[in-house]
């Protein structure tokens, strides 16, 4: 998440989809990829990165 912190882009927000097992904030050994989306100006989600 440093990396959107360092580019700073102007989002309304972002989100995990799915919030698979290991994500932050959820319990669990990570399992699979974690997709981050971005929401810029209300509209629908940007992958912004994956990890």
């Amino acid at each position: 998440m440093s990396r959107l912190t360092e580019e700073s882009p102007s989002v309304d927000g972002i989100a995990l989809p799915g919030m698979p097992a290991g994500s932050p904030g959820m319990g669990g050994q990570k399992q699979e990829a974690v997709t981050v989306q971005t929401f810029p100006d209300s509209t629908s989600g940007e992958v912004f990165a994956a990890f």
